[in-house]
């Protein structure tokens, strides 16, 4: 017995970035200031956003 799963295609995560932050401001807290960013997936010391932007990750996961 399998079931099916699939990931989310990137272009659609780009069109829903707006609606996660959306989401992210009514339903957490607003006790600092974030940075309007959506990330998709990580590679090693990268992430990337939606839209397929790379970032350095020079926090390396703390948070």
């Amino acid at each position: 017995m399998s079931s099916a799963t699939s990931t989310p295609d990137t272009a659609t995560g780009a069109s829903n970035a707006q609606q996660v932050m959306d989401l992210e401001r009514e339903f957490l807290l607003q006790n600092y200031a974030r940075y309007p960013l959506v990330l998709d997936r990580g590679e090693g010391c990268y992430v990337y956003d939606v839209d397929g932007k790379r970032y350095l990750d020079f926090i390396a996961g703390i948070g």
